[in-house]
Protein backbone atom coordinates (compact mmCIF):
# COMPACT_ATOMS: atom_id res chain seq x y z
CA UNK A 1 0.00 0.00 0.00
CA UNK A 2 1.53 3.41 -1.19
CA UNK A 3 1.61 6.12 1.05
CA UNK A 4 -0.96 8.36 -0.81
CA UNK A 5 -3.71 5.49 -0.48
CA UNK A 6 -2.59 5.69 3.25
CA UNK A 7 -3.26 9.41 4.08
CA UNK A 8 -6.21 8.99 1.57
CA UNK A 9 -7.55 6.12 4.22
CA UNK A 10 -6.88 7.89 7.05
CA UNK A 11 -8.52 11.42 5.86
CA UNK A 12 -11.88 8.81 5.19
CA UNK A 13 -12.02 7.61 8.64
CA UNK A 14 -11.13 11.39 10.13
CA UNK A 15 -14.43 12.63 8.68
CA UNK A 16 -17.65 11.12 9.89
CA UNK A 17 -20.90 12.21 8.80
CA UNK A 18 -22.52 11.28 12.28
CA UNK A 19 -20.18 13.03 14.45
CA UNK A 20 -22.15 15.54 16.79
CA UNK A 21 -20.38 18.83 17.40
CA UNK A 22 -21.93 20.18 21.10
CA UNK A 23 -20.25 23.63 20.65
CA UNK A 24 -22.47 24.17 17.49
CA UNK A 25 -26.04 24.60 16.50
CA UNK A 26 -28.14 21.47 16.08
CA UNK A 27 -28.98 20.91 12.38
CA UNK A 28 -31.27 18.24 10.55
CA UNK A 29 -33.66 18.38 8.00
CA UNK A 30 -37.75 18.33 8.26
CA UNK A 31 -39.20 14.63 7.42
CA UNK A 32 -42.29 16.10 6.04
CA UNK A 33 -41.33 19.60 4.28
CA UNK A 34 -37.58 18.70 3.80
CA UNK A 35 -36.85 21.73 4.86
CA UNK A 36 -32.97 22.59 6.49
CA UNK A 37 -34.18 23.15 10.04
CA UNK A 38 -31.46 24.45 12.58
CA UNK A 39 -32.08 24.96 16.75
CA UNK A 40 -29.84 26.97 18.78
CA UNK A 41 -28.51 24.45 21.09
CA UNK A 42 -28.19 20.81 21.51
CA UNK A 43 -30.76 18.30 22.18
CA UNK A 44 -29.30 16.60 25.12
CA UNK A 45 -28.61 18.60 28.01
CA UNK A 46 -25.79 17.53 30.09
CA UNK A 47 -23.10 19.39 28.37
CA UNK A 48 -20.00 19.72 30.02
CA UNK A 49 -20.52 23.55 30.38
CA UNK A 50 -24.23 22.76 31.69
CA UNK A 51 -22.65 21.12 35.14
CA UNK A 52 -20.36 24.00 35.65
CA UNK A 53 -23.56 26.40 35.63
CA UNK A 54 -25.64 24.84 37.72
CA UNK A 55 -22.10 24.00 39.82
CA UNK A 56 -21.70 27.47 40.02
CA UNK A 57 -25.56 28.24 40.68
CA UNK A 58 -25.24 25.90 43.74
CA UNK A 59 -22.32 27.70 44.95
CA UNK A 60 -23.76 31.05 45.34
CA UNK A 61 -26.79 29.74 47.04
CA UNK A 62 -24.84 27.70 49.16
CA UNK A 63 -22.97 30.87 50.10
CA UNK A 64 -25.82 32.87 50.53
CA UNK A 65 -27.93 30.46 52.49
CA UNK A 66 -24.71 29.38 54.64
CA UNK A 67 -26.52 30.49 57.95
CA UNK A 68 -29.24 28.41 57.32
CA UNK A 69 -28.01 25.49 55.79
CA UNK A 70 -24.10 25.35 55.43
CA UNK A 71 -22.63 22.36 53.79
CA UNK A 72 -25.72 21.00 53.40
CA UNK A 73 -26.59 23.47 51.02
CA UNK A 74 -24.35 21.83 48.40
CA UNK A 75 -27.26 19.59 47.53
CA UNK A 76 -29.38 21.96 46.15
CA UNK A 77 -27.38 20.81 43.00
CA UNK A 78 -30.22 17.81 42.40
CA UNK A 79 -33.06 20.30 42.39
CA UNK A 80 -31.15 22.90 40.18
CA UNK A 81 -30.59 20.44 37.70
CA UNK A 82 -33.98 18.67 37.48
CA UNK A 83 -35.57 22.40 37.42
CA UNK A 84 -32.78 22.73 34.65
CA UNK A 85 -33.40 19.92 32.44
CA UNK A 86 -37.14 20.23 32.69
CA UNK A 87 -36.82 24.40 31.36
CA UNK A 88 -34.43 23.05 28.93
CA UNK A 89 -36.25 20.23 27.28
CA UNK A 90 -38.91 21.99 27.24
CA UNK A 91 -36.99 24.58 24.77
CA UNK A 92 -35.77 22.38 22.70
CA UNK A 93 -39.54 20.52 21.89
CA UNK A 94 -40.40 23.82 21.19
CA UNK A 95 -37.89 24.73 18.80
CA UNK A 96 -38.04 21.13 17.10
CA UNK A 97 -41.52 22.22 15.30
CA UNK A 98 -41.08 23.22 11.77
CA UNK A 99 -42.22 26.82 11.36
CA UNK A 100 -43.40 25.95 7.35
CA UNK A 101 -45.36 22.97 7.67
CA UNK A 102 -46.09 22.21 11.47
CA UNK A 103 -43.86 18.94 11.90
CA UNK A 104 -43.53 18.22 15.47
CA UNK A 105 -41.31 15.28 15.63
CA UNK A 106 -41.69 14.72 20.14
CA UNK A 107 -45.54 14.60 18.99
CA UNK A 108 -45.25 12.29 15.90
CA UNK A 109 -42.93 10.23 18.68
CA UNK A 110 -45.36 10.17 21.25
CA UNK A 111 -48.78 10.11 19.03
CA UNK A 112 -48.99 9.88 15.02
CA UNK A 113 -52.69 10.65 14.38
CA UNK A 114 -52.14 13.70 17.15
CA UNK A 115 -49.09 14.83 15.10
CA UNK A 116 -51.16 13.92 11.60
CA UNK A 117 -54.25 16.59 12.99
CA UNK A 118 -51.55 19.15 14.05
CA UNK A 119 -50.08 19.32 10.61
CA UNK A 120 -53.42 19.73 9.00
CA UNK A 121 -54.54 22.39 11.46
CA UNK A 122 -51.54 24.04 10.88
CA UNK A 123 -52.17 24.34 7.19
CA UNK A 124 -56.25 24.86 7.40
CA UNK A 125 -54.93 27.75 9.27
CA UNK A 126 -52.37 29.17 6.76
CA UNK A 127 -55.06 28.52 3.88
CA UNK A 128 -57.53 30.66 6.13
CA UNK A 129 -55.09 33.31 6.61
CA UNK A 130 -53.98 33.71 2.89
CA UNK A 131 -58.35 33.87 2.20
CA UNK A 132 -58.78 36.47 4.87
CA UNK A 133 -56.06 38.56 3.12
CA UNK A 134 -57.22 37.59 -0.39
CA UNK A 135 -58.39 40.92 -2.09
CA UNK A 136 -62.25 39.94 -3.39
CA UNK A 137 -62.59 39.93 -7.25
CA UNK A 138 -65.46 42.04 -8.59
CA UNK A 139 -67.53 39.36 -9.13
CA UNK A 140 -67.73 38.14 -5.69
CA UNK A 141 -69.06 41.66 -4.82
CA UNK A 142 -71.65 41.82 -7.45
CA UNK A 143 -73.19 38.36 -6.36
CA UNK A 144 -73.57 39.24 -2.73
CA UNK A 145 -75.74 42.32 -3.98
CA UNK A 146 -79.74 41.54 -4.41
Amino acid sequence: MDRNAKQLKTHLFKQRVWKESPNQAFTFYCPLCMASRRIPMHPKAGQPIHFVRIALLTLVFTLLTWEWFGPKGLVAFVPFWIIFEVLYRAKVRGALACKKCGFDPALYLVDTQKARVAVQEHWGDIAQSVKSKAPRSSLDSEESKP
